[in-house]
This record gives C-alpha cells, structure tokens and sequence, in this order.
C-alpha cells in the first residue's frame, strides 16, 4: 500500500507529458518498433586521412605540449577513463573490455541497441567513454600541431577499429542518443582541425553518410531524449542542428533548432541554475552551448530567441559564482561521472576556467578575471572573441 501511495505521489512530479513520451519510448522497444525503424548494418565507413593531403599545419601555441603528452600515452596504449584512472590496454583498443573488472561486456556488438540490457554487474558508462571519440580530437590536433605521421596513423587506425567493431544500430555504443551525440560532434570537431585553414571541414561522401547514420538513430529516439529533463535534451538537439546544418538537412536542422530552444528555456531557471543541480554537468551544458554557437556562426545559420541567449548568459553567470579564480576549481556539488567533452585545452580536468572563458566571449559576457585567460578555441574555429560589444550581466 505504501510503495502504491508513494507512486502516486511521485508520477505527477515527474510530469505526465514526460511519462507519456517514456511509455512510447518503452513500447516501441518492447514490440520491436525501434528495431524495425533501424535495422543492422554496416557503419558507414570513413575514408582514411592520407597525411599527404593535409598541407597545412596549425602554428604552435604555448599551451599545446601536454596535450601532445596525452597524444602519446594514447598511442602507447595508456587510455584514462573518467579523467581519473588510468590502464594499458594496448595499442588497438578493445571496444568492450571492462578494465576494472577485467572482463568483456556481454554479447557486445551482436545485438540490437534496443535489446541490448546495460544495467547489469558492469557499468556502461566504461564501455561508452572510450566511444565518446574524445580520442580523435587529442590525436588530430597532435599531428595539425607536430605534422607527425604516427599521430594520423593512429587516428585512421582507431576509427577503422571501431566502425569494425560496432555494425550500425548494434551493441552498447548505438543505445544511447546522447552518446551517439557526443561521438559524432567529436568526429566532426576532429574533422575541422585536420583540415584546418578551411571554414569547415569538408563534408566527403564518406563523412556525409557517417553523419545520417548518427542523425537517423539520434532522431529516432528524441522522445526518450526530451523525457528525460536533462543533458540528454540539449545534447541531441544541439548534434541534430549542427549535423543537420553541415549536410543541409532541414528535417534534423528544425527539429535540433527546436529542440535547443525548448530543453534551454524548460531546464535553466531564471537565475541561470541548471535542472541537473550538478558543477560537471553545468559545464557540459556550457560546453555544448558553446558548440552550438560556434557551428550556428560558421555555417551562418540565423541566431536564436533572445530568450535562448538571456538563459545561456544566466547560465554561465551562475556557474562563474562558483569557479575560484586561482586555480580554476569549483565545489564537486551533485552529479561527477567525469564527463568532459569538446576539448582543446590542455588544463586540469578541475579546472573550469577554459569553459567558462569561452561561454563567456561567444555569449558576450565579460568577466575582469578572465581577461587575460589562455584559450585556444577561437583560433582553432577560426571565429572572432565577440560580434557585439561585451557586458556585464
């Protein structure tokens, strides 16, 4: 009787019209819907770098030999999880071994996303990390750096490694619409780096179809995604808009514009606090924000609401109360998974300056203790500090 009066009493604070898009969610994969919609195959296929081709190298800034420090454990076969623990696991990573518990996730690769069981005695989040691609980033920009070709071969290696490992809409990696969010925006951030002086990386054939096998198992599942009342929302808006931008689909560019709008003005408060409750996950929120800016300026996409820019700016003042101005740290309040996405920046992972910084000249909002902050973002994306006169919020 209890439990019944305590479901009661719970399912109206989740909200109805969330519960309603969970249950579509649910009995869509209960009756096969989902599998039928997104059927197995291959991964569509990307064409090797051929480092003769990549003529250009980006001049060498103060800050970029850690990252080249990080480039080199990678290719040695040290791969840190969750920023914080480190193992070697060989030079061709394995997709599905569990380092922690040295064993190998379940019929990995061999089922469907959508019955595919990720609660279980592993957790899934150690499969997913090494398949968030924030590896291609730290391996493109070590080469644009050093033109060295061990850096490039690595990166055509791991990418060929992984498309083999994980056939479309199959396995852990194809589950989640935020994951697959964040591995596709981290492939095309690696992209614009390697072909770095271009305005935007060029989107091959190749290309193209590895980002509509993305945006088609990202928009499938947008339901689930604006259920949840959370990252998952902005992620998969922000990916569908960008991704939908660089191929010109309008389909995933309204419903990813959309959806941005919407999962800004429902999860920010009205003094910039995010639903999440959480530091890290504040800093996700600025950095996907921050890359949906970025993209909306390089493929000169008109701007959002003035209401979508008021929230970010409240966002980013929020979280500007909490960032010491010394060493960058901030309070581990609520949720720390170690996520850490869209990076090019060598800093510690506790320091939140870097994004704080650049949330704060791409929305236009100066901070006096930033002013002389290092930051790299801006000549890597080749977008000016600012398109309007700063101020103070």
């Amino acid at each position: 009787m209890n439990k019944f009066l305590d479901i009661l009493f719970t399912l109206p604070k989740l909200g109805y019209k969330n519960l309603i898009l969970i249950f579509i969610y649910k009995f869509k994969k209960k009756y096969n819907i989902y599998q039928s919609l997104s059927p197995l195959g291959k991964c569509p296929a990307l064409v090797s770098i051929d480092s003769k081709k990549i003529e250009h190298r980006f001049p060498i800034t103060k800050n970029n030999s850690e990252y080249i420090k990080e480039a080199n454990k990678l290719i040695d076969g040290e791969i840190t999880f969750f920023l914080s623990d480190t193992f070697r696991i060989g030079t061709s990573p394995d997709w599905f071994y569990n380092p922690f518990k040295k064993r190998y996730f379940a019929k990995a690769g061999k089922l469907h996303w959508s019955k595919y069981k990720i609660f279980g005695n592993d957790d899934i989040k150690i499969c997913w990390d090494l398949s968030r691609w924030s590896w291609a980033i730290i391996l493109a920009r070590a080469y644009k750096v050093t033109k060295k070709n061990k850096y490039i071969n690595s990166y055509n290696s791991w990418i060929k490694s992984w498309i083999n490992k994980n056939p479309l809409n199959s396995g852990p990696n194809w589950i989640c619409g935020q994951e697959c969010s964040i591995r596709l925006l981290q492939a095309i951030i690696s992209w614009q780096i390697l072909d770095y002086p271009l305005k935007l990386p060029n989107i091959t054939k190749e290309r193209k179809k590895f980002i509509e096998a993305h945006l088609e198992r990202i928009f499938l599942t947008r339901v689930y995604a604006e259920a949840q009342q959370n990252n998952h929302w902005i992620s998969e808006s922000a990916v569908l808009f960008i991704g939908g931008g660089l191929i010109n689909n309008k389909k995933y560019l309204k419903y990813g514009r959309e959806g941005i709008e919407k999962s800004i003005r429902s999860l920010i408060m009205e003094d910039g606090t995010f639903s999440q409750y959480s530091i890290n996950y504040h800093r996700v929120l600025l950095d996907t924000i921050n890359q949906v800016e970025i993209w909306r300026r390089k493929l000169n996409l008109c701007e959002f609401s003035q209401r979508f820019y008021f929230k970010c700016q409240k966002a980013i003042k929020w979280f500007s109360y909490f960032v010491d101005e010394k060493s960058g740290d901030a309070p581990n309040l609520g949720g720390n998974d170690g996520s850490y996405c869209y990076q090019f920046n060598d800093f510690n992972y506790r320091d939140y300056r870097p994004s704080l910084y650049f949330a704060s000249k791409l929305f236009n909002l100066k901070f006096e203790i930033l002013e002389n902050y290092i930051n790299n973002e801006f000549e890597w994306f080749q977008i000016p500090k600012t398109v309007s006169k700063e101020k103070e919020l």
